[in-house]
């Protein structure tokens, strides 16, 4: 069984008359004012044929190439052909644009003379070969080829599409680039536009990206305002480990740390990968100084001299495919025919960043659902406790953004308060830099501006104008290095008062990682519900529970609301 998000019902049904709407446009852009059709361009077309990929024969669909992130080029070699009107071959002279859908191309070289114009090529006598470097490509990828009308101008001379003088025959009284529509570029030398005859190659078929993909090796992702199917074929199963007011967060399983019970079971004794018992029995990378595996032969020392684990001089050994696996899917409110433990069977949407913060938006789903009864079904990863190390690593919380982690033993800030923090001096109930009373902080007045750093640079203050917008509030933890200090947001759990609990030490504090680039503390833990925070307060759980359990509510046979819970 099968259910279908509802953001796509209503995509198609948008959709719906733009689609019926095409013939129509067609037929009347083929008609002249006197009702005679105007006559067609000699060149009609362009066949593109992509000859080999990388030097090798071009990808089948049943053996796409890695999808492509935008940190390496891939090199087409393609032929070219003008079509005319009857469908045969025609004598086009000049220069035609080319594109890569989806994807960017990077550089273009006509393999006859070595000519390099940009992203265009000329044709002669109708035909060219040339050698195309692409990048972010994916999916079923293709080269679309344009004849803009574009006349590239000679080096030293002004372009007729930047003299700033009306070049056109007809007098159109459009002036050069960008204006004039007949202007391809600026240094365009003709402001009449081409046939814009175009054509398009078969598929070079990619792999769909992944959430890995989708997430890259930075901070941000390498497809910004892309329209993206993400991959969900084998082995890149999606879980639905949260859904909220307004989205739901998947973890790839294929992105997951091995986990394990001691370190053998995470490589050699010489691979800087150890098995992190606290961090929930995961391979990660760190070092023992006695009694586990030790750094990488190039990894340095290890700064633990016991069985403790401890990190080499020369940064955490790499683990390829590992991390990056989460995302976060914003659906506007709460979102309909879901809930955790689902398995994502289909899903695309268009990404951005959110001060930071990588989300798939306008999403259309489907799932596998789960039903009461199938809990030991439920694929809920268990959360990766963070060390103060990784709290204080921005690369490795990265690849954790949007997962289920864990914090333990943090205490919830001492100060945490309605009134006004004077002279920056807080007090268990005074840690408000609102001084004026407008109800936001702002760091262009000096005394609320003051008042603000302070409170950031205070481990045991939570600035309460903050506190009240979004419901983030500090907690700490004292380590040999100092404290370590995380924000988490307890919402999920209704009934526990964080002002009424000041500086009360908690158990654990499970829930999604959220990134906001504002204010010196970047990351937020933010808890699903009453279960994923552990402490001895009323609205808090008496204990930790697994992963299948966890603020996991399933479906039941006879709900009647299933498609929209």
């Amino acid at each position: 069984m099968k259910i279908r998000g509802s953001m796509f019902s209503l995509l198609r049904t948008l959709r719906a008359p733009a689609l019926t709407a095409i013939p129509v446009l067609a037929a009347l852009a083929g008609a002249s004012c006197d009702g005679e059709p105007d006559p067609l361009p000699p060149t009609q077309t362009f066949r593109v044929k992509i000859v080999a990929v990388n030097g090798a024969e071009p990808p089948s669909d049943s053996e796409p190439l890695p999808a492509n992130t935008g940190t390496t080029n891939e090199v087409w070699d393609v032929e070219i052909e003008a079509i005319g009107n009857d469908g045969n071959p025609v004598a086009f002279d000049g220069l035609v644009n080319l594109r890569v859908q989806p994807g960017a191309v990077v550089s273009v070289e006509n393999t006859d003379d070595g000519e390099q114009l940009g992203k265009n090529l000329r044709l002669s006598g109708g035909k060219a070969t040339a050698t195309v470097t692409v990048t972010a490509v994916y999916g079923p990828a293709r080269l679309w080829v344009e004849d803009l009308g574009y006349q590239k101008a000679e080096d030293g001379e002004t372009p007729a599409c930047a003299d700033g003088k009306n070049n056109d025959e007809e007098d159109d009284v459009l002036v050069d680039y960008p204006s004039d529509p007949g202007c391809a570029f600026a240094d365009d030398n003709t402001e009449t536009g081409g046939t814009f005859a175009a054509g398009t190659s078969p598929a070079v078929h990619y792999e769909l990206p992944s959430v890995q993909n989708i997430q890259g090796t930075g901070s941000t992702t390498p497809y910004p305002f892309e329209s993206i199917t993400v991959n969900t074929e084998d082995p890149h199963e999606l879980i639905v480990t949260r859904y909220s007011k307004d989205g739901f967060y998947v973890t790839d399983l294929s992105g997951q740390p091995p986990t394990c019970s001691d370190d053998s079971d995470c490589g050699a004794a010489d691979s800087g990968i150890v098995c992190d018992v606290e961090a929930g029995n995961y391979c990660l990378p760190g070092c023992r100084g006695t009694g586990g595996n030790g750094c990488q032969v190039d990894g340095g020392e290890c700064s633990s001299d016991n069985e403790d684990v401890g990190t080499c001089a020369a940064g955490p050994a790499p683990q390829p495919g590992v991390g990056q696996n989460h995302l976060f899917v914003f659906t506007f409110s709460t979102p309909g025919g879901l809930r955790p433990c689902d398995r994502m069977t289909y899903l695309s949407g268009t990404l951005s960043e959110f001060f930071g913060f990588t989300e798939l938006n306008f999403p259309s789903y489907d799932v596998d659902p789960l039903f009461e009864g199938e809990e030991d079904k439920c694929k809920i990863p268990e959360p990766l406790v963070l060390s103060a190390a990784r709290i204080g690593n921005p690369a490795a919380m990265e690849g954790l953004e949007s997962a289920l982690v864990r914090v333990k033993g943090y205490h919830v800030s001492a100060f945490l308060g309605p009134k006004p923090a004077l002279n920056n001096v807080f007090f268990p109930d005074q840690t408000n830099c609102d001084l004026n009373g407008d109800g936001k902080v702002d760091f262009e007045n000096e005394a609320e501006s003051a008042c603000g750093n302070a409170c950031s640079d205070d481990p045991e203050c939570s600035e309460w104008t903050s506190y009240l917008s979004r419901g983030n509030y500090k907690v700490a933890k004292q380590e040999d290095a100092g404290s370590s200090v995380i924000q988490i947001n307890t919402d999920g759990a209704a009934e526990f008062n964080p002002v009424a609990n000041r500086g009360l030490e908690l158990v654990s504090v499970t829930g999604t990682l959220r990134n906001f680039s504002g204010g010196d503390l970047n990351w937020t833990i933010e808890s699903r519900c009453a279960d994923d925070v552990v402490c001895d307060a009323k609205g808090c759980a008496e204990e930790i529970m697994g992963p299948k359990k966890a603020c996991v509510s399933l479906r039941t046979d006879e709900d009647n609301e299933q498609g929209t819970n």
